[in-house]
């Protein structure tokens, strides 16, 4: 296991980076949650639209998971506004640490801080009017520039604090018709092919399914032995109308018609999971057989409450969660 480094580790992910205390790591899956974690950032709206007009606030919220069962932690949200090009800062702190991608931390705003159950950590983010205004001038000389907020969490972890940056984006309408992008919503996730109630863990005999669901897993009981246990399949449902078409303009002002493709990150605190993410299938080139799906394999030996997270994204910002749980027994 690679010594800490003592300098922070970023993990990029569409709109949002994950940044941890030091370097220090085992060789988990991603996909295995072992100790606190920061998933995801989302931003509502992920996007604005605007020629020189902006809401005055964004309400940001994070996905904090911890395999301990740890309710509550202490947290502090700031941000900062980067220049960019010839516009410059567009309000008062704007600098950003190249090695470690944050904010200055004498040019950060601060905007809350204190102690909030994990499931509850969001903030209304204050937007600079000086952004709107900056946008104005993009759009008057019809360049499609987006700005941003740049809004940072840390939260307070045993093993040191975790810190993730999330992104507001402010766009000019251009090209003309642009429209704002928004999170994709899931309807519903699926478990063994029918729907996954998210208010009510769901029951499962341990060791209880057909040869055909069975894998063969590492046994942490029994090292360099391989134990059969049950596997489940999990599916995302949703309209397929969440992945939104939008319109790009090229630098030499072209205009090309796209489609997002929506991608799942699947997190489990308990068993492993087949694939740490999914994705719609590509409208071309080879075809999985089953792309949006993962699945959970059961604990070898171990029977108790089970969380699984799954977090959306359009690859431009977008994204969302949820959560359900399995009553293993």
């Amino acid at each position: 296991m690679p010594a800490p480094s003592g300098k922070p580790c970023v993990f990029v992910a569409p709109g949002v980076a994950l940044l941890l205390a030091a370097c220090g790591f085992s060789f988990e899956a991603p996909d295995a949650l072992v100790d606190r974690r920061v998933l995801a950032m989302s931003a509502e709206p992920p996007e604005l639209v605007t020629d020189g007009v902006l809401p005055a606030t964004a309400t940001v919220s994070a996905l904090v998971a911890d395999p301990a069962g740890n309710p509550a932690a202490e947290y502090a949200w700031s941000l900062c506004v980067p220049g960019i090009g010839g516009i410059g800062n567009v309000a008062a702190g704007g600098a950003i640490d190249p090695d470690t991608g944050r904010c200055v931390p004498g040019d950060a705003t601060s905007v809350a801080a204190g102690a909030a159950p994990l499931d509850a950590m969001a903030a209304q983010i204050p937007l600079p009017p000086g952004l709107a205004l900056a946008a104005g001038a993009v759009s008057g000389h019809n360049q499609a520039i987006s700005l941003h907020v740049q809004t940072q969490l840390r939260v307070a972890s045993p093993g040191g604090d975790l810190f993730a940056i999330k992104r507001i984006v402010v766009s000019p309408p251009v090209p003309a018709g642009r429209l704002a992008n928004r999170n994709p919503r899931l309807r519903d996730l699926l478990l063994d092919g029918t729907p996954w109630d998210p208010a009510v863990p769901r029951p499962l005999a341990a060791g209880a399914c057909e040869a055909s669901d069975r894998e063969n897993v590492a046994d942490p009981r029994n090292p360099g032995r391989l134990a059969s246990v049950c596997s489940h399949r999990i599916e995302p449902a949703f309209d397929p109308a969440e992945a939104e078409p939008f319109r790009v303009q090229t630098f030499d002002g072209q205009v090309e018609e796209h489609v997002e493709r929506l991608t799942f990150n699947w997190f489990t605190d308990r068993g492993t999971l087949t694939q740490p993410s999914s994705a719609q299938p590509l409208p071309t080139g080879p075809q999985q057989t089953d792309p949006l799906a993962t699945r959970w394999r059961e604990p070898p030996g171990l029977t108790g409450l089970v969380r699984v997270w799954v977090v959306v994204r359009d690859g431009r910002g977008g994204e969302s969660w949820q959560r359900r749980e399995i009553d293993l027994h």
